[in-house]
C-alpha cells in the first residue's frame, strides 16, 4: 500500500505548522520554503484540511494557518481522512454495492480485519508523537543535525 503524496504533504504542512505556530501563524510560503513543496501544490492539500477543521486560516498581510487543535489531537487518520476520505483499502467496505460478490466474497472480512487494523494505528500516531520523536532523534544525532 501507497501513501498518496498529497496525504504525505499534508502531514509535513501540518507537522510544520505544529513546529513554528507558537510565533504566530504560518504563511503558505514559509511552509513552503521549508518543506520544498510548492506553494501551488500546498493550495491543493491546505483546502481538505481546512474544510475538516484541522487547520484555521487568517486573512490579510499578516495572514497564515494555525492548527486548530492541540498537536496531540490530530491523529495522521485525521490528515488521511481529511484528504483522501474513507481508508478502507477495498472499495467494498465503505460501498458493498460496489462488488457484486460483496455477500459471498471469501477475502471481504480479511480486507476489513487490514483495514480496521491500519486504520487503528492511523489513530494512535499524533502530530505531538512525531514531533517529540523528531526531538528525540535530533537529540541523539548532537547539534550539527539538520533536517
Amino acid at each position: 500500500m501507497k501513501i498518496p503524496t498529497k496525504i504525505r504533504y499534508g502531514l509535513r504542512f501540518l507537522l510544520d505548522v505544529a513546529q513554528h505556530g507558537d510565533q504566530g501563524v504560518v504563511t503558505l510560503r514559509e511552509a513552503s520554503r521549508r518543506q520544498d513543496i510548492s506553494q501551488k501544490y500546498l493550495w491543493q492539500v491546505v483546502a481538505p484540511l481546512k474544510s475538516a477543521g484541522l487547520i484555521t486560516s487568517e486573512r490579510g498581510k499578516d495572514g497564515g494557518f494555525r492548527l486548530a487543535r492541540d498537536p496531540g489531537d490530530v491523529t495522521i487518520r485525521d490528515v488521511y481522512t481529511a484528504i483522501e476520505g474513507d481508508c478502507a483499502l477495498v472499495g467494498c467496505l465503505s460501498g458493498p454495492e460496489t462488488c457484486p460478490r460483496h455477500e459471498h466474497c471469501e477475502v471481504r472480512d480479511v480486507w476489513d480485519e487490514i483495514s480496521q487494523g491500519l486504520g487503528d494505528l492511523m489513530n494512535g500516531i499524533t502530530l505531538k508523537i512525531i514531533l517529540e520523536r523528531e526531538r528525540k532523534r535530533r537529540t541523539a544525532q548532537g547539534p550539527d543535525y539538520n533536517i
